[in-house]
């Protein structure tokens, strides 16, 4: 067993009581425990402010925790609401210029983009894009393909949107450059429901369900604005869930596992391997409903058993104490 005077160092102090305060990333030696202590960051979710109402099947989008924007949704009916978030309330904003569920949604809280989306019963898949500036929104050039249940990643005038689950499914991929849809490489397969995020150049896609059904897959795929590549696979399936952050840096959470249950996982990705973070406290399906980066997200309402739910869940890392072995 190595030994303290072994790998003391410089680096590494030998304290008789833990220091107060200790940054993340401090390393002691206490020799009152005689145990080698360390600070890390870890995640933790946490309650938010609830959502205005129990509703699934909405679009989130936002830079911050602090700033997210969720629109759209089902609740008794296809809705056209609009609500956005400062990391403390939810103030209700301009709405839809028509109601639908499972849209996709990327870019910030005062310029949000919505592509495709559903209506009414039936496959009635959209073919509509709408552009939100912070107060009202306006309609966009209109999609080359009707698609919902999409994952859509970038701004609001540099975006991709990908996967349908319209007609039985479909890895489509459209761009948008703030004016018009061009068809881009598709996916290298055809699926729906998949989490995803990062810019237009930079994306990840995680999970979803193979078209037409009912397999659900681990594959993360990245993308780079022209071609699709396979990354390290997620710890488990997800199809419903939520993303954020980078193609370096990004965490998934929740959504609907393996089998017919919800989860509370969270994977957390480094640009090359997943591990297991922090579990979300209320089991979900919210489908990109979300705001914020992987060190600080919020994520809300969705599909939830027995109902759908209005709940706002915060992540951050936290510093924490922790205690080392050496072998």
């Amino acid at each position: 067993m190595t030994t303290f005077k072994e790998i003391r160092g410089q680096l590494i102090k030998s304290l008789s009581s833990d220091p107060s305060p200790a940054a993340a990333g401090d390393m002691w030696y206490n020799s009152t425990s005689q145990v080698l202590k360390g600070v890390v960051l870890s995640g933790a979710w946490s309650s938010g402010t609830n959502y205005p109402l129990s509703i699934s099947q909405c679009a989130g989008c936002g830079a911050t925790q602090n700033a997210g924007l969720v629109f759209g949704g089902y609740s008794g009916g296809d809705k056209n609401v609009t609500n956005a978030y400062d990391g403390t309330n939810w103030t209700t904003g301009g709405t839809l210029t028509a109601a639908k569920s499972w849209p996709g949604g990327n870019g910030t809280q005062t310029a949000a983009l919505s592509a495709g989306g559903y209506s009414g019963p039936g496959d009635n898949a959209l073919t509509q894009s709408e552009e939100y500036n912070g107060t009202s929104w306006t309609e966009g050039n209109n999609l080359n393909t009707a698609a919902y249940g999409r994952a859509s990643f970038g701004t609001q005038t540099a975006a991709a949107s990908v996967m349908s689950a319209a007609s039985g499914g479909s890895g489509i991929n459209e761009e948008y450059d703030g004016t018009s849809w061009t068809n881009a490489t598709s996916l290298p397969y055809n699926a729906y429901q998949g989490a995803t995020t990062g810019t237009q150049t930079t994306g990840l896609l995680m999970g979803g369900i193979f078209a037409p059904g009912p397999t659900k897959f681990t594959t993360t795929t990245s993308y780079d604005g022209t071609n699709w590549t396979t990354e390290s696979a997620m710890p488990e399936a997800k199809v419903g869930s939520s993303a954020t952050g980078t193609t370096a840096e990004a965490i998934v959470w929740s959504g609907q596992g393996p089998g017919p249950s919800l989860v509370t996982s969270t994977f957390k990705y480094d640009g090359t391997n997943w591990s297991t973070d922090a579990s979300i406290g209320t089991a979900r399906k919210t489908l990109n409903t979300r705001a914020g980066t992987s060190t600080s997200a919020v994520t809300v309402a969705g599909a939830a058993a027995p109902g759908d739910v209005n709940n706002t869940e915060e992540y951050n890392l936290a510093a924490t104490t922790k205690t080392f072995t050496t072998s």
